[in-house]
């Protein structure tokens, strides 16, 4: 066999023995790799392996490690990555010659969703007419079926059918009391989380507030709504309605205002220390609320804004000098003339004072008008014996350069444009006066000096009326176009209406008359303005884009024209559209500060300077404006200087001077600046000085703590022979404050003790030192008052002679303790002011029901019921009266521990023997 075999066969055995490199086909590599894969999976399900998320570190490295994360054995990386998305995929990429590229372009695939039997055609239209029976039955608005809510509910009704199986929706579906209760317990845990949130901010003093009231028209109630804001950890302006109590007095005051608000921040075991910066409007009832309240208080920028449109372009009667200086002179003179005969104690003159009548003591100004017509009338019909009077008296200058004709033009012209506004709803001129002005300032032949004067200035201050008869003019073409049903047929957009409780809506109206484009000044932040298209996404140019501004009116005053309306509706004319067109950029500037101050997630206070600045340029009068656009910029650069320059209140200057984009103040004076420098400086050093008295207050109270532990303070000298210890002596009578040291003072500020404050510290510190023992229940002993102080620790204490001529100490009547009568008079005094204010809120809570039981009857409602329902409002207020008087969370039937047991007086005697000199 080896003979041969020879050379050939040994070649072959050894090329048997040699491994072949096994060559795998695509389908075998890729199976493989699946196997590594799930097994890469499995240990990582099992704990084996873990994932780790890899970050970019630099420019250079891969996007695929925001995407995928590296496998590894322990602290040893594999050759796998797994998604860090939805998917979780695991793909094999070695350390170091891995490619990344699929990894960096790799997207998770959407998620795989159950399949859903086809609905029905027709189930949407049931579940629609089951909605709408919902809306009809039950008066819901239409959108109901919109709402989040609604949608889980269907959602969990659903789900309870899929897993229960088809069941009676009444058996599931809750009763309106249990909804009710739900309410309640919802509206409590969104209250106690609102508190949870709250308290940091609160104790920092981090916290402001509004205020508002408004009336019910069916139970005439008052309403108020008050809301808190603080800044949340996103540093976001977090808003939170915390309640809308309700006043039942009749006379709602602000004493009334603050009960509620303060029984409603009870409810949500608001801090009684708590600070809040309330915003409100400038009603009296509020602000006195707020003041009782003692919290700070500004003024709402918004509301401002909003009221000075308002205010500028309303014609109050009061608020209008219809005099002027020439008429003014006639009034003064025959009022003095007046009040001369009037305030004369001659008989004479009796008969000549019945006929007489005083006028008003205010001509412009006036909170309720009272007009001078009566005093003028009687002056008129009585001038020659008024003139003998006054010649009597020695005093007929008053009237030296008055005429009867003087004061028959007054009452003939002002007289006349009065009773105009005294007809009118609010004594103001409107829109209808225009044209019965208009007669009556008429220049006629004979017209005096006086009555030229006076029907000049009437002009001037009644200039305002064409404006108002232009808006009234738009408001009847919008009512007739809407109610014609053309106005969904004009080009460019639908009129809009004026209303009066929305704000800068005239605005919106008279934007409305042109091409829904023709305006874009104010870009998003107008809400008459449609969204702005994507210049990225071009289209094609709509029909609006195309349209002349003037499209739209012409349009409307053609529709007008066939319909016979040119008269009874009225055309816009040329100078209604300048008009329009001038008034449009100003008005636009007062929304853009009032959309500023709306602003719902960030703080607005630095806005109010700037904003008084861009109001005032937009108010100037410039090239191109209307005669009536100038009369109104005048109006309204008054009502800004009236109302809110004057209403900036220092806090919102510090804002300005805070925002970095105005660090430097530019539109503020040298004086204003040192002002508010001044008043930073001020802020900077009473925070510093809480913070002292913060940490003050610690030591202090880490020392008291220590002395209570051991007894001994490290500041107190060696006890005398027979003196007791110091620990007793604390107990009773603490050591007054080192001289020159800060303390707290009864309002909570720092001030300098001195010899003269040493009395009041002495005792205050007693106060509370006794206070912390009875809670302690360490003493039974009774407060002491400074007669007593003095004769137990002072020159003062009683001591005895006796015969042989030693002194010794008697004690007084504290440090002998009391018996059953101080007790008896300590309970008695404090049941007494108990059961007296008990009387007193029972008193007052009767008396209240009883004058609503009294209103209801009247109004024709049964005693029982009225009686009944008022009843249970007395008892559940008093429920919350009590509630909110009491102190602690326990139970009140929790019996404190026993007090330690006390010394008789004769051991008590005993342990103080003083030496004769200690009190030298």
């Amino acid at each position: 066999t080896k003979s041969v075999a020879g050379p050939t066969a040994a070649r072959n055995s050894q090329a048997e023995v040699t491994p072949q490199p096994v060559t795998l086909t695509p389908t075998e590599k890729h199976r493989l790799d699946n196997q590594r894969k799930e097994e890469c999976a499995r240990k990582i399900q099992a704990g084996e392996y873990e994932v780790i998320e890899l970050e970019k570190t630099s420019k250079s490295s891969s996007e695929a490690w925001g995407k995928f994360g590296r496998v590894v054995d322990g602290e040893e990386p594999t050759d796998f990555v797994q998604c860090l998305g939805v998917c979780g995929e695991i793909k094999i990429c070695k350390v170091k010659t891995g490619s990344r590229h699929s990894l960096s372009t790799h997207v998770c695939p959407p998620p795989k969703m159950p399949k859903v039997k086809p609905l029905p055609r027709d189930i949407k239209s049931t579940i629609a007419s089951h909605c709408a029976d919902l809306s009809a039955e039950t008066f819901t608005p239409f959108v109901l079926a919109e709402a989040e809510t609604f949608t889980k509910l269907a959602q969990c009704l659903i789900q309870i059918g899929h897993e229960y199986g088809p069941i009676d929706a009444k058996n599931i579906l809750p009763s309106g009391k249990t909804v009710a209760n739900k309410l309640h317990e919802n509206a409590d845990m969104a209250r106690a989380a609102l508190m949870k949130e709250l308290e940091p901010a609160l104790q920092e003093g981090m916290v402001s507030g509004t205020m508002d009231g408004w009336t019910d028209n069916q139970k005439h109630r008052k309403y108020y709504a008050h809301t808190v804001q603080h800044i949340d950890k996103t540093w976001t302006l977090s808003d939170n309605l915390t309640g809308i109590p309700h006043c039942d007095a009749e006379s709602v005051t602000a004493e009334v205002i603050n009960e509620e608000i303060t029984l409603e921040k009870t409810k949500l075991n608001f801090p009684p220390t708590a600070k809040i910066h309330y915003v409100t409007d400038d009603g009296a009832d509020v602000v006195a609320a707020v003041a009782l309240s003692g919290n700070d208080r500004s003024y709402c920028m918004d509301h401002c804004t909003n009221l000075v449109t308002k205010k500028a372009m309303t014609l109050q009667l009061t608020k209008t000098d219809l005099y002027g200086n020439s008429g003014g002179k006639i009034l003064n003179s025959v009022q003095s003339a007046v009040n001369c005969v009037m305030s004369s104690r001659k008989p004479i003159h009796s008969a000549l004072k019945r006929k007489l009548k005083k006028g008003p003591t205010v001509t412009v100004g006036q909170k309720i008008f009272k007009s001078h017509m009566p005093m003028l009338k009687s002056a008129r019909d009585n001038f020659e014996k008024l003139v003998n009077a006054l010649n009597r008296e020695n005093q007929s200058g008053l009237l030296e350069n008055v005429r009867k004709q003087d004061i028959v033009d007054v009452i003939n012209i002002v007289g006349a444009i009065e009773a105009l506004a005294c007809k009118a709803k609010d004594k103001r001129f409107v829109a209808d006066h225009a044209e019965q002005v208009k007669k009556i300032l008429e220049e006629k032949e004979g017209d005096s000096n006086l009555a030229t004067t006076l029907k000049t200035n009437i002009a001037a201050e009644l200039a305002l009326l064409p404006l108002l008869v232009l808006i009234k003019k738009l408001k009847g073409i919008v009512t007739y176009m809407k109610s014609t049903g053309l106005n969904d047929k004009l080009p460019g957009g639908t009129l809009r209406p004026e209303v009066d409780t929305r704000w800068m809506s005239l605005l919106t109206m008279v934007k409305s008359f042109f091409p829904s484009k023709s305006f874009s000044t104010n870009g998003s932040d107008s809400f008459t303005d449609p969204p702005q298209p994507n210049p990225d996404q071009p289209g094609p140019a709509s029909a609006a884009d195309q349209l002349p501004i003037d499209a739209k009116i012409n349009k409307i005053n053609s529709y007008l024209l066939e319909r016979g309306k040119e008269k009874s509706v009225g055309l816009i004319t040329l100078d209604d559209v300048a008009n329009m067109l001038s008034l449009v950029p100003v008005l636009e500037a007062f929304e853009t500060a009032i959309k500023k101050f709306e602003a719902e997630y960030t703080p607005t206070i630095h806005q109010v300077v700037p904003q008084y600045y861009c109001l005032l340029g937009a108010v100037q009068v410039k090239e191109g404006d209307t005669d009536l656009t100038k009369i109104l910029k005048g109006k309204l650069e008054v009502q800004l200087n009236l109302k809110y320059k004057n209403k900036i209140s220092m806090r919102q200057k510090v804002a300005y001077l805070l925002w970095p984009r105005y660090k430097h103040m530019p539109a503020f004076s040298d004086d204003e600046k040192t002002e508010v420098y001044q008043a930073v400086n001020e802020m900077v050093a009473e925070c510093r000085a809480v913070a002292e008295r913060c940490q003050q207050q610690a030591t202090s109270s880490g020392n008291r703590s220590q002395n209570a532990v051991d007894g001994s303070s490290p500041d107190d000298p060696p006890p005398v022979d027979g003196e007791p210890s110091r620990k007793r002596r604390k107990t009773a009578v603490p050591q007054p404050a080192p001289h020159g040291h800060l303390e707290p003072d009864g309002d909570g500020a720092a001030s300098e003790t001195s010899d003269s404050d040493e009395e009041n510290i002495f005792m205050h510190g007693f106060s509370t030192e006794e206070e912390d023992e009875q809670s302690e229940h360490m003493t039974t002993r009774k407060f002491i008052s400074l007669p007593a102080l003095l004769f137990s620790w002072g020159s003062l204490t009683p001591v005895r002679t006796p015969a042989g001529g030693g002194q010794y100490y008697a004690g007084s009547s504290y440090q002998q303790g009391h018996g059953i009568g101080s007790w008896l008079g300590g309970l008695f005094r404090t049941v007494f002011s108990l059961l007296k204010s008990g009387a007193t809120a029972v008193g007052r809570e009767a008396a209240r029901a009883g004058a609503h039981v009294l209103a209801d009857v009247a109004s024709g409602d049964t005693f029982a019921d009225s009686a009944k329902r008022h009843t249970g409002e007395a008892v559940q207020n008093l429920k919350r009266k009590v509630a909110s008087a009491m102190s602690g969370t326990g139970r009140a039937i929790k019996r404190p521990k026993p007090a330690p047991k006390r010394h008789t007086v004769t051991k008590a005697r005993s342990v103080r023997n003083y030496p004769s000199d200690i009190y030298s």
